[in-house]
């Protein structure tokens, strides 16, 4: 009984801390991740073995036009092939078990979190019960779980790979050539400050659309139990119209979060054509005047 009191009070302490201060929440939520650390370890290594391939084919590849522009020798070349495709083919395999073992640990930090949620949704008082709507605990049970294990298996997991990737990437391009990735790196400040504004508007955003969607979720349990009664009293047109509003609202939310990324994803892409064209013109300017500085 008291293991039961004392697991109550952790989630609840839990789930209060969050709704106080987002800015720790995942920090709160990587206890969930702390059971299954030896499999993220595991993640870890595949996913180093897989970065391979993102830094040393451009390399393989590059050296390959070399040695068709100069020396050509057919059986180095196929030599060449025969390595490239063996990277490529470890690479494949260990995203293929990266995908299955995140996929894994993420059911279970989600089964377990639900179970969590649960629990605690079952120790609040009558008060408490009678205070939140119906539908919001639905979506606090079936909807934000998903999130929370999405951050577990692909945002973190992604962001320390495309980390990893970028110094890998960055060490290659330094050594092939400081110049021309000085160059590069002058548009990172800009990329930086876009990522910085759109993140302030993006979760306000984001948020606008969960409460949307945990308002338009709990009018709808609410009114789909206690559909006959509105059958009875003929308010159906009522309803209607107040879920028609509901819909209208969580639809021009989502405009908002669409409008939100259609100007951030814009941006980037064009700081990527500016860096693209930038590089073509001095690596072409170089190559003409035989030079490998700008």
């Amino acid at each position: 009984m008291r293991y039961s009191v004392d697991h109550d009070l952790h989630i609840h302490s839990l789930l209060s801390a969050c709704s106080r201060d987002p800015e720790q929440t995942p920090a709160r939520l990587m206890q969930y991740a702390k059971p299954y650390w030896k499999d993220f370890i595991g993640v870890f290594v595949i996913m180093l073995l897989s970065i391979g391939h993102n830094i040393l084919s451009p390399l393989l590849v590059g050296h390959i036009e070399e040695i068709v522009k100069a020396k050509f020798a057919l059986s180095y070349l196929f030599t060449l092939v025969a390595i490239y495709g063996v990277i490529l083919l470890i690479s494949l395999v260990c995203t293929y078990l990266q995908a299955i073992l995140l996929q894994k640990i993420g059911q279970k930090i989600l089964s377990k979190l639900r179970m969590d949620i649960f629990t605690h949704i079952e120790s609040l008082s009558h008060e408490q019960l009678n205070n939140i709507p119906v539908g919001k605990l639905v979506t606090r049970v079936t909807n934000d779980p998903n999130s929370i294990s999405f951050l577990f298996t692909n945002i973190l997991v992604t962001l320390a790979k495309n980390s990893m990737v970028v110094v890998g990437v960055l060490a290659a391009m330094l050594m092939l050539n400081y110049a021309l990735t000085l160059m590069i790196l002058c548009f990172v400040p800009f990329v930086v400050l876009f990522t910085i504004v759109f993140r302030k508007f993006s979760r306000r955003v984001h948020r606008a659309v969960s409460n949307a969607t945990t308002d338009l979720n709990t009018y709808l349990s609410e009114n789909l139990s206690g559909i006959k009664i509105t059958q009875i009293f003929n308010r159906e047109d009522e309803k209607m119209e107040a879920f028609r509003q509901r819909s209208l609202h969580l639809q021009q939310a989502k405009y908002q979060r669409m409008f939100v990324f259609g100007i951030f994803r814009p941006m980037v892409y064009m700081l990527h054509i500016s860096c693209v064209m930038c590089l073509l013109y001095f690596g072409s300017r170089g190559f003409i005047e035989n030079t490998t500085l700008l």
